[in-house]
């Protein structure tokens, strides 16, 4: 939830809940000395061509939905990227998380327990919350859902009868379901690559770390990417297909996906998980979770060069599994 204001930017964090909205109280952003990082610029990815020059990117015109516990239970929120008309889209009906955005803005997927049947399924809704639609009707609960970037499929993950998890992909009516790992290991989360024919996920396929694989989707073809004793997980690709941010060893990285430049991103006491890119992709969006074990979590963006690591929120709150969409751009 960002603005530009001038040479700095605007956060607005939700208070309590008024006839569907949410007052907007403004809270200060929090700069991050750059000693705190480790990357330096001069380590770090020479970003967009005027990435310097951009403090922080326009995000005029750019939606959110995420999940959010701010109502006493987890529910889908949007809301303007400058805060304004935020609004509970499922209000309660279930526990509902892991919304995505379609690619052209009109629906938005998510997972929930409405039906009280002890899994989660898939349902889709209007970008406004009306006609939830559920999806899949499977013996085993889905997670981490992500549209193609043509909107014609939805991919997921979802356990398996051996309680592992493999990546499945459906059409967007639900059809056609297919299960593009079929593995015995447990294959999580994921994202696509911004041109649809390659998805990046996180597996133990190889020992008992997870590491990331890039699959190639019309063959099945599975590369590994990474090789690290630590846990690499929750990869994003960037919107130009340049860079996927993941987290090892609690912080963000950043590698190329031909497995070059990797670099570490940021350094903050606690989990750190990558949350997405904003639209034109000069910024990474991530959350910060208490050290202390608490799911309390505040909102950072850093530039994609490493630069600029700056906290968002004052308050801490639960931030999860955020989409973005930006409208006439």
């Amino acid at each position: 939830m960002i603005v530009p204001d001038g040479e700095r930017e605007v956060v607005r964090a939700a208070t309590a809940e008024l006839e569907g909205a949410i007052p907007a109280v403004p809270v200060a952003l929090v700069p991050i000395p750059q000693a705190r990082l480790r990357g330096t610029p001069e380590t770090g990815f020479s970003g967009p061509p005027e990435a310097g020059a951009r403090a922080l990117g326009d995000l005029r015109g750019t939606r959110v939905v995420f999940t959010s516990d701010r109502s006493g239970s987890d529910d889908i929120w949007a809301s303007d990227a400058d805060g304004s008309s935020p609004r509970n889209l499922t209000r309660g009906q279930g526990v509902n998380r892991g919304a995505s955005w379609s690619p052209d803005g009109r629906k938005i997927a998510f997972e929930s327990d409405r039906d009280g049947l002890g899994t989660t399924e898939i349902y889709v809704m209007d970008a406004d919350g009306s006609n939830p639609t559920r999806l899949t009707f499977n013996a085993f609960s889905e997670r981490w859902i992500r549209w193609s970037p043509d909107g014609k499929r939805i991919a997921f993950a979802g356990k398996t009868a051996s309680e592992t998890n493999d990546l499945f992909v459906m059409d967007a009516d639900g059809s056609n379901l297919v299960n593009l790992t079929n593995h015995p290991s447990d294959d999580g989360e994921f994202d696509w690559s911004p041109d649809g024919r390659e998805v990046v996920f996180n597996s133990d396929r190889d020992d008992s770390q997870h590491e990331l694989y890039i699959l190639t989707v019309a063959s099945g073809a599975v590369r590994r990417l990474t090789f690290d004793p630590e846990w690499d997980v929750y990869p994003v690709w960037s919107p130009d297909g340049s860079l996927i941010a993941f987290t090892r060893r609690n912080d963000v990285c950043v590698i190329r996906p031909d497995g070059s430049d990797l670099r570490l991103l940021t350094h903050l006491p606690g989990m750190e998980t990558p949350q997405g890119w904003s639209p034109d992709g000069w910024k990474l969006f991530l959350t910060n979770a208490n050290p202390k074990g608490s799911d309390r979590h505040h909102l950072y963006v850093v530039d994609a060069d490493g630069r600029n690591l700056t906290q968002l929120t004052k308050a801490t709150g639960k931030y999860e599994q955020s989409s973005w969409f930006s409208f006439g751009k």
